[in-house]
């Protein structure tokens, strides 16, 4: 089966009426790449404080494989250099564990 990675983002104030699903991806390092790269500005000046990355299988009523959260980290180290962008978090924000789906509705 194959999957799609989407990529999402979320405002950092409730309520989450502004999130929405900017793009998708074949591959998970594609994706990933988009948004440590700020691609399109996505965080669009403070405006998007979380990104999901969700793996999508085909379907009605699917729900994502796989979640990969970021947040906007105003001094990320990236290599040695420290610069503003998403920076992966280890765990879902404790504030959306309730909420799924978030690239579909």
């Amino acid at each position: 089966m194959i999957s799609i990675y989407t990529i999402t983002t979320i405002p950092a104030t409730f309520p989450y009426k502004d999130s929405r699903c900017v793009g998708w991806f074949e591959s998970c390092v594609s994706a990933f790449d988009e948004v440590r790269h700020n691609s399109g500005d996505i965080y669009e000046d403070g405006h998007y404080r979380y990104v999901i990355i969700e793996q999508v299988d085909p379907g009605i009523y699917t729900f994502p494989r796989k979640e990969f959260w970021f947040e906007w980290i105003k001094n990320r180290e990236d290599g040695g250099v420290f610069s503003p962008g998403y920076a992966r978090l280890d765990t879902k924000p404790n504030r959306f564990h309730n909420i799924a789906c978030f690239s579909m509705g």
